[in-house]
């Protein structure tokens, strides 16, 4: 302040508190990955492309840690309970295993809840509207979320370099946690976000007057209902004890389209520059250019899709061994960073700008809240973006040390030494 000035100083606004939410990176029988779309009018990340996934709920999902408390920031039952829930409520899929389930071909070791339509179609309304417990309601239809907290050995083995492999020759049941995502303070909305990776059972070889499930399951797109979503249609291939449901969208509350697509895909739709297509690329039919994917989940799917490649041919789909395979490759990539890809908390903060105007995103801290604790987030990889007013474009995700050695090139060309 000036002498003599009688104007008091600015004051510093307060950053948003962070919510906490959950989302489930959700593959499908063929290694696809589920994204809905939202809706334009939406308040957060209109018109993106987005995980399944919300706000977490003490009244349907319990006890959620205070706002100065560190352990707002740490996966919790009422994290994996609230994802469930949000994944039903948006999408019609039920992470749930019956509790008299049989063992299924390369996935839980309990079948999936089977529950008719119309009482799922029913019950997903109530529950979205408040009226109707999540919980209670599994427990009535005869399940039990299938949250993984009961497999805390195998999620410990899956994170130690030197696991027993035969320990993980299948996935581990439940939710997996997958790295956590804290928005950064410039933001006028915040979260701190829990991601999760889900392995929906695998699908059988198909018999010969059945479709393969990657024509059925994997590209398929809902329009946009003009009245309640129609309900969820089934994958025939797959074993009578854990059926699959088609995802479908909430009716256009929240998200217009529910679709599973390689991750490649994803990637290739929303940057096709960075990601060429493969020819065989299917297109969205309701998308006339790039699809909207914010920082996260462009990054996420970026490494996933170096385990989960699209098959060369659409029409020829991996057979269930090599899919398992290719999640084998998944898993133990998780186990490869320090720290584990499950306990990185990531909070993309501004490191500079590329030539092309492109804003560099660190990902090495893990957020205001959470500064001096200890926690870390990813320092080999960096995304860089345009951000634009109807969101981000251009995303890729690039190697530290690349990024960093354009920065300090744009940096020199800036003081005449080039």
């Amino acid at each position: 302040m000036a002498q003599g000035s009688t104007r008091p100083p600015a004051k510093t606004k307060a950053a948003a508190i962070a919510q906490p939410s959950a989302s489930v990176i959700l593959l499908s029988p063929t290694n696809q990955i589920l994204l809905l779309h939202r809706v334009r009018t939406s308040s957060a990340f209109p018109s993106a492309y987005v995980f399944p996934g919300g706000n977490l709920s003490e009244d349907q999902d319990g006890s959620i840690p205070s706002q100065d408390s560190p352990q707002r920031h740490i996966d919790s039952g009422a994290y994996r309970r609230g994802v469930i829930r949000e994944c039903f409520e948006e999408s019609g899929i039920l992470l749930a295993k019956s509790k008299n389930g049989r063992k299924t071909q390369g996935g839980n070791d309990a079948g999936m809840l089977n529950v008719p339509d119309e009482e799922r179609e029913k019950a997903r309304k109530k529950i979205h509207a408040g009226r109707l417990k999540f919980a209670e309601w599994i427990q009535e239809m005869g399940g039990e979320m299938d949250t993984g907290e009961q497999q805390a050995l195998s999620v410990t083995c899956f994170r130690a370099p030197n696991c027993d492999p035969k320990l993980t020759k299948s996935p581990p049941d439940g939710l997996l946690p997958f790295t956590r995502w804290v928005t950064p303070t410039n933001m006028p909305k915040r979260f701190t976000t829990q991601m999760y990776l889900y392995f929906l059972p695998l699908a059988r070889p198909s018999p010969p007057e059945q479709l393969p499930v990657a024509e059925i399951a994997g590209a398929h797109e809902d329009p946009l209902p003009s009245t309640a979503p129609p309900p969820p249609r089934r994958t025939p291939n797959l074993p009578q004890e854990s059926p699959i449901p088609i995802p479908t969208s909430d009716g256009g509350i929240e998200h217009t389209t529910a679709t599973f697509r390689h991750a490649s895909t994803w990637l290739s739709l929303a940057n096709p520059d960075a990601y060429p297509p493969p020819a065989s690329s299917p297109a969205l039919d309701d998308q006339d250019g790039p699809i909207i994917l914010f920082p996260p989940q462009l990054f996420l799917l970026h490494l996933i899709s170096f385990h989960l490649p699209a098959p060369p041919d659409p029409k020829q789909p991996f057979p269930p061994a090599r899919l398992a395979q290719q999640r084998r490759s998944l898993l133990q990539f998780l186990k490869t960073s320090d720290p584990p890809w499950a306990d990185k908390c990531i909070s993309p903060t501004p490191i500079g700008t590329l030539g092309d105007g492109r804003s560099v995103l660190g990902l090495e801290r893990p957020g205001q809240e959470l500064e001096g604790s200890g926690r870390r987030g990813e320092s080999e990889r960096a995304v860089v973006v345009d951000f634009q007013r109807e969101g981000p474009r251009r995303l890729e995700v690039w190697s530290r040390p690349e990024v960093e050695k354009m920065l300090v090139k744009r940096k020199d060309a800036g003081r005449g030494k080039l």
